[in-house]
Formats: C-alpha cells, structure tokens, sequence
C-alpha cells in the first residue's frame, strides 16, 4: 500500500499535442481541485522548470500528467531525468502517464518505473482522474 500525499495544489501538464492540452485542461478544470495548472508542450521545458524551482516548492506540481509520445523527449526519458532529481523532491512530485498506446511494453514499462504512479489512457476522463486524486492523494482537505 502506498502512502497517500497532501492535497495537490498545483498539477503539471506536459504534452506536445494542443488538442490533447485542452482536453486535460477541461478535465483538470472540470474537477475544481487545483489552484494552478502548468502547461508544457514539451519534456526538456517541463524539467528546466521544475531545475529552475527546485529550491522554491510553492512553484512546483505535485502531480504531473505526462504524454509518453514526444518530440526531441518522450515521458520515459522524461521520467528518467526526474530520477536523477534530489529524492526530496522526488517524494512530493508524482508523476501519470498519459497515452493512446497499447503496446505492452510501454505498459510494462511504465507498471515497473517507481516514478509513475499509474498509465492512463488518453483521453483523460473526469471519473478516471478523480479516481486517481482519490486513489494518491488526501482530497477531502
């Protein structure tokens, strides 16, 4: 059994794709849940943020939602990147794949990574999301 996390503030979302950004924002916005949404089109600008803010935690996620499928860095190369972030930073922030794929291998891939707490499959459905807040974070505060 995992530990559940504070209420989240603040999510981040990372996807190359514009049509898929609104539908999470929509989702995002459709559950009342956060104070603030940072949006990214891609891997590297989410994680020079994230660099850049390290020593500021008000402006850092603690939930990502992340496409697996980019450009120039895809979600597990993101994802391994954050890895090598300080384990402090690692415990607040936790990350949710998003994607289209049924490839089993990125499904084994991402079930194994200590890093991402679950793979959901695009697109992002209001019950399934709220389901995940639920499921990892204390959201009656």
């Amino acid at each position: 059994m995992h530990t559940k996390l504070p209420k989240p503030d603040t999510v981040m979302l990372v996807d190359d794709s514009s049509f898929d950004r609104k539908i999470v924002e929509r989702t995002i916005g459709f559950t009342k849940s956060f104070k603030s949404v940072l949006i990214f089109s891609s891997g590297s600008d989410a994680l020079d943020y994230i660099t850049d803010n390290i020593n500021n935690p008000a402006k850092l996620p603690q939930l990502i939602l992340l496409d697996i499928q980019m450009p120039e860095m895809d979600g597990f190369e993101f994802i391994n990147r954050f890895a090598q972030l300080p384990e402090s930073l690692r415990k607040t922030i936790k990350a949710t794949l998003l994607s289209s794929t049924d490839d089993l291998g990125d499904i084994a891939k991402a079930d194994a990574n200590p890093h991402i707490i679950k793979l959901i499959k695009k697109p992002l459905h209001p019950a399934v999301f709220l389901e995940l807040l639920k499921e990892h974070y204390h959201m009656e505060e």
